[in-house]
């Protein structure tokens, strides 16, 4: 999408795109999860510098109340993995543990 022709219905605020998120996922999206795929580089984030809207880089230090979401990127954030996935193991990854019984 060519920024010239962003509309302002096509953007959203940090609030906006958690809720974005959230519905989109099903899970509960907060704020600071959306700045932390910002940190990430997951999701493209928009600020205005001098009357200008600019991607923000991470080298720009902003207030997250600054940052701007284009519903296009909002939607192309790949799902997250599933908590707690155990990773594939192989037989020499697993610990056997043996009981030692005490003698009274």
């Amino acid at each position: 999408m060519n920024i010239a022709d962003i509309k302002v219905k096509d953007l959203t605020d940090s609030d906006g795109a958690s809720t974005v998120l959230s519905d989109r996922f099903h899970k509960d999206y907060s704020v600071d999860s959306v700045h932390q795929l910002v940190k990430k580089g997951r999701l493209r984030a928009w600020i205005f510098q001098k009357g200008v809207l600019v991607e923000r880089t991470p080298e720009t230090q902003t207030r997250g109340k600054d940052l701007l979401f284009l519903f296009s990127d909002l939607q192309a954030v790949p799902l997250p993995r599933k908590a707690g996935r155990p990773k594939e193991t192989s037989a020499r990854d697993v610990i056997t543990y043996s009981r030692k019984s005490k003698v009274s």
